[in-house]
């Protein structure tokens, strides 16, 4: 159903633009270094050369007014996987451009002083040879932040469902109380692609390619991190509801991402 966008006062919208300044206002003081541990903010106001993350493939940065992975004329500026089903790339995000965050049910605001280039990988549309112009995962501080808390649960023998640019199954190796850590990847393509770049820190990681919605009733460990879901929030009520049932007895532990 669709609805015709509602009228609003002069009133409503001069409030609306000063709250929109004040907010900007705040986010262009004093930027921080970035910690991936750092307190969750409403607004949060980074510098630059602190945000470097890790380049999975050797790719030129792709401009910020490039929104459209498909209209890119320069090959040099992705990488698309063996299968044709995935493409990585690094977009720059330009000083002052903000993004969304996220922690729980609160919501919030980055910005940076400068550049920064941003990884990022898309998935086509089912069906189509033409990828998704909204990132499949991406290495942004919503993404640092709304998986931050599953990967402190991991102990012991950890699954990790759902593999993305493997920055979970990375944290999560990087653990000394983890001994043991399985992947359940529904993508053969991404396994393939992805895994052989990642440091996982000495750490033998099984591998299961299939459904972890399905395959996690019958498996056993003591935490169990599903990060398989498409859009953050309203997540995991089937799997949190059968946790609660019992019909997951050989997981010690159950967290999902965006289940808040």
């Amino acid at each position: 159903m669709f609805f015709l966008p509602y009228a609003i006062t002069a009133e409503e919208a001069r409030a609306e633009r000063a709250y929109q300044q004040r907010r900007t206002d705040a986010l262009r003081k004093d930027p921080v270094p970035w910690d991936p541990n750092m307190k969750f903010e409403a607004s949060l106001h980074i510098k630059a050369s602190t945000y470097k993350m890790p380049s999975l493939f050797d790719v030129e940065p792709t401009p910020a007014e490039q929104s459209n992975p498909n209209r890119s004329k320069n090959p040099k500026q992705h990488a698309i996987s063996p299968c044709g089903k995935w493409l990585y790339r690094e977009r720059i995000i330009e000083a002052g451009q903000s993004l969304q965050t996220k922690s729980g049910k609160r919501n919030g605001v980055v910005m940076w002083d400068g550049p920064v280039k941003i990884p990022i990988i898309h998935k086509t549309w089912p069906g189509s040879r033409s990828f998704n112009t909204d990132p499949w995962m991406s290495f942004t501080p919503m993404e640092f932040f709304t998986l931050r808390p599953g990967t402190r649960l991991a102990r012991g023998h950890t699954i990790v469902a759902g593999l993305g640019l493997g920055h979970q199954l990375v944290e999560v190796c990087k653990k000394r109380n983890v001994k043991k850590v399985t992947l359940i990847e529904i993508d053969q393509g991404i396994v393939e692609w992805i895994l052989p770049r990642l440091d996982l820190n000495g750490k033998d990681v099984e591998v299961v390619i299939g459904d972890a919605d399905k395959l996690i009733y019958d498996m056993e460990a003591d935490v169990a991190l599903m990060d398989i879901y498409p859009s953050y929030g309203g997540n995991g009520h089937r799997l949190r509801l059968d946790y609660g049932r019992g019909m997951l007895p050989g997981i010690g532990k159950l967290w999902v991402w965006g289940a808040a």
